[in-house]
């Protein structure tokens, strides 16, 4: 068997192919030029149809507007953010939504915009008594960008006399004071909010777009967006959790692979146009979600596949490495030497892929030189113009027969030398740099495949979002037919490669070069898709990858061009409106069920803390405990903390194991003296952190006996100190409520000590609770 391909010296995508019949080379560039399978000139996007391209815009931009009306009335339903006090709204962001917000708070309430960038990048409050760079570190561009924003916004509005807030008093009942409301974009958890929904609705808009390009109809995007609206509660949670890296991220992530899609689509050539789309892409990509250089490694990979069994050609493969390469620069340089990204896969893998490419180009044209016979004139055919001659001598120069065996060596020899290349280049370059910030992901992979398991990996997979995916997912998508959907458009790609690949007798298709059979566009997010798929089976947290595009590939359903065997057009909208209709009788319940929850936040002992720590404590005393709490008191006290929920940083996932050996059973002393040396003040212990367990096996002392099996005989120090009236030297405790207690770390003896008394403080012991440990 042999393939076709384009030689190095392809400079333009051959879009049909010369019949031997064909002898006139007029008849032949006519022949390409043919519409294939009964597709509408106004359907396909490559038209220059003025009203097609305002069409998809309008359209684009209206699902947009629906998707912001949709997830942000939704946040209203479930928190009634509208009424709440600034403090209550702050308290809804837990864990490390918490701590993004609080660079934004930091950033908006600065004296200037310069002090504020001051702050966020020599930050000693973040993990006390350290100082260090949160931009770095955190991300935190998206934050960056809306904190000025609302500065700017903040200005004019004040210079110009505008109102850009209503304030109103809130009566909350059942004892709690009355709080100051305010709504609009002169408040800035409206206005941070806000920012989060427009990302929303440019999800949706380039999802709608992504499904026009792949599908080559405005169908196939009306399509793919149908099915985001039906299947929303397993695409995203910017509803539930806006402040979210993902919630900036997975937008500019569409958008990056819509150009690559574009790119191998147009078969790009090393243009400046196409390196520059795919840069900043990344770029973006790369700046505002940690986890965004994992996903772009994976499709790397993807597409150095396709190259090697020649659906993509050298041209595409240099652009995007090319247009990578330099998007990663930037992004190090903007994340002033992020480490986490400065020796990432991602980076070392590269590398391999640009040398194999040249290697394997170079190799080629050695064994297989390009032809490039004259043409010849014979009797009975017409006289050939100079500009048909010139055409048909490219397109003989282009076609060179490859046997198929060369591809299956390029694959089987090729991708596992890059691999291993990427591996060891990786592996040097954390010794070099003596780092270990992304260990925990491969940890986490480890212990999904084997009995591995560590204090570390235990606390993501005790979490469910970081379960393996569950049936009630799956269940879900069929139920709505998108995972049918998506499965019957993979099975007529297959048919259709199959057909063209096998086919014999037909000299047309024989010549038809393998990028004309398996498409590169269609095959690279094919290849996406799989790799989704094995990343939500393995973290249910990916599913916001999967589920979308899962979307993305159902618009196949819409494309004349695997569906050419309905001859007729309208038989072929008629099915598309039946699984339309059957997609609707799940989807529309989804939608409404989304829509009917109403809640309204509360959460008095949190606001009961953190209220006592702003009145009854140093602005300078640290704070050591749970991540999710230390976030809140970061962002409504100012108090430094000493850890975060910032889990993936080498060094802060150390200092939070220490923290923790408050839940272990480690003996009192060790804990002290562990937390003494940490330069901790106080110490938070939340009831559900000593004696609960969401699943079996979870619970901290649980993750501890893993940690340290030495000590599983010694009872857990947490419900010793946390229901304890009588102070163990050297902790005292300060503060408690129904579900906090505050122990104060002793820096002398307790008869020196000058404890501040509180209002919150009970002379009588809590009800002791049994609880098995």
């Amino acid at each position: 068997m042999t393939v076709i391909i384009n030689s190095n010296a392809d400079k333009k995508k051959a879009t049909g192919v010369v019949s031997k019949r064909d002898k006139n080379p007029r008849n032949a560039l006519a022949s390409k030029r043919k519409p294939e399978h009964n597709q509408r000139p106004e359907m396909n996007p490559d038209g220059n149809c003025i009203h097609y391209s305002l069409a998809v815009v309008f359209l684009a931009f209206g699902f947009a507007c629906i998707h912001i009306y949709h997830v942000s009335t939704m946040f209203e339903n479930d928190r009634h953010f509208s009424h709440l006090s600034a403090l209550e709204r702050e308290m809804t962001f837990r864990t490390e939504m918490g701590l993004y917000y609080f660079y934004y708070k930091t950033i908006v309430e600065a004296p200037t915009l310069a002090d504020g960038v001051s702050y966020i990048m020599n930050n000693n409050v973040t993990e006390y008594p350290s100082v260090i760079n949160t931009l770095k570190r955190f991300n935190l561009y998206p934050e960056l960008f809306l904190g000025i924003m609302y500065r700017i916004y903040d200005w004019a509005c004040n210079s110009l006399g505008l109102e850009n807030k209503i304030c109103w008093q809130v009566e909350r009942g059942g004892g709690l004071p009355p709080v100051l409301s305010c709504e609009g974009l002169g408040d800035p958890a409206y206005f941070y909010l806000t920012g989060v929904w427009l990302m929303a609705g440019i999800t949706v808009a380039t999802l709608f777009v992504f499904g026009v390009q792949l599908s080559g109809s405005i169908g196939g995007g009306l399509l793919a967006v149908t099915c985001y609206f039906y299947n929303h509660g397993e695409c995203t949670r910017v509803q539930w959790a806006p402040p979210l890296r993902e919630s900036f991220c997975y937008p500019l992530l569409l958008i990056q692979m819509l150009q690559v899609t574009n790119c191998l689509r147009k078969k790009a050539e090393p243009s400046l146009k196409h390196i520059a789309a795919i840069l900043i892409s990344s770029n973006l990509c790369l700046i505002t979600w940690q986890f965004a250089q994992f996903v772009l490694a994976t499709q790397a990979v993807i597409l150095f596949c396709l190259y090697l069994v020649g659906i993509v050609n050298h041209h595409s493969i240099l652009v995007y490495t090319v247009g990578m390469a330099v998007g990663i620069q930037h992004s190090i340089a903007l994340l002033c030497g992020n480490d986490l990204l400065a020796s990432s896969f991602l980076v070392c893998l590269l590398a391999p892929i640009l040398v194999f490419s040249v290697i394997i180009e170079r190799s080629q044209a050695y064994l297989w030189p390009a032809k490039k016979p004259l043409p010849s004139t014979s009797e009975g055919t017409e006289p050939t113009t100079a500009s048909s001659l010139s055409e048909e001598k490219i397109e003989n120069s282009k076609q060179t027969r490859i046997p198929f065996v060369w591809f299956v060596v390029r694959l089987v020899v090729c991708l596992p030398l890059a691999f291993i290349s990427a591996v060891s280049l990786k592996t040097k370059l954390a010794q070099l740099m003596g780092t270990e910030d992304d260990a925990h992901i491969f940890d986490l992979l480890r212990s999904k495949f084997t009995s591995f398991k560590s204090f570390h990996t235990l606390l993501y997979t005790c979490s469910p979002e970081f379960d393996f995916l569950g049936l009630e997912t799956i269940e879900k998508i069929c139920w709505t037919l998108l995972l049918p959907a998506a499965l019957i458009s993979l099975v007529a790609v297959a048919v259709r490669g199959l057909y063209l690949t096998f086919k014999e007798g037909d000299s047309d298709v024989k010549r038809l070069k393998i990028s004309d059979i398996w498409e590169p566009d269609i095959m690279y997010n094919i290849g996406q898709l799989c790799v989704f798929t094995a990343m939500a089976v393995l973290v249910m947290r990916l599913k916001l990858f999967f589920t979308p595009h899962l979307c993305v590939i159902a618009s196949l359903l819409a494309s004349r061009k695997y569906w050419s065997v309905i001859r007729n057009v309208e038989v072929h909208w008629a099915l598309m409106a039946v699984l339309l209709s059957g997609m609707s009788a799940q989807g529309i319940k989804n939608i409404i069920e989304q829509r009917s929850i109403i809640g309204e936040y509360s959460n008095v002992p949190l606001e009961e803390l953190i209220e006592w720590v702003r009145t009854e404590t140093s602005p300078q005393a640290s704070f050591a405990g749970p991540m999710p709490v230390m976030a809140n008191l970061l962002l409504s006290t100012g108090r430094p903390v000493v850890n975060h929920p910032h889990y993936e940083d080498a060094g802060l996932r150390e200092r939070t194991k220490k923290v923790y050996s408050i839940f272990s059973r480690k003996t009192i002393p060790v804990v002290y003296k562990t937390l003494l040396q940490m330069k901790v003040d106080y110490v938070v212990l939340e009831e559900t952190w000593c004696y609960g367990a969401r699943m079996k096996g979870c619970s901290m002392t649980d993750l501890w006996d893993v940690e340290d099996p030495d000590s599983k005989d010694r009872p857990a120090v947490c419900p010793l100190l946390f229901q304890n009236l009588n102070d163990p030297f050297p902790f005292r405790r300060v503060f408690i409520n129904d579900k906090y207690v505050v122990l104060q770390i002793s820096k002398s003896p307790p008869k020196n000590m000058d404890l501040k008394a509180s209002r919150y403080v009970e002379l009588v012991s809590p009800p002791l609770k049994e609880y098995g440990q």
